[in-house]
């Protein structure tokens, strides 16, 4: 699983097309706000080869509540990994799966 499109590198660079991958996700949801941790790797192609750029994101709020939040998440599929993903496409709104 993964996301391709444009995205902008923490040098500022604009790559036009880039696969992110999900490598983690902590859920925090003890703490006194609770909050989840995704780690996500850049990288210039599919096979993901490579040293990718990675990065870190929190999440917490309203969004920690919408997307991770033990009743937020299908009970069916309890996957952490799928609802970053989804909450990842939030914020960068032209990837798609790839």
């Amino acid at each position: 699983m993964a996301l391709q499109g444009a995205f902008t590198l923490k040098s500022g660079i604009e790559v036009t097309s880039v696969y992110l991958r999900v490598e983690r996700v902590i859920i925090n949801p003890k703490k006194n706000v609770p909050d989840a941790e995704i780690l996500y790797v850049v990288y210039k192609n599919n096979l993901c080869e490579g040293r990718g750029e990675a990065h870190l994101l929190n999440v917490f709020g309203a969004n920690f509540d919408n997307y991770f939040r033990y009743d937020a998440i299908d009970p069916l599929n309890r996957n952490p990994q799928e609802r970053a993903y989804t909450y990842l496409k939030t914020i960068y709104t032209d990837m798609v799966d790839a």
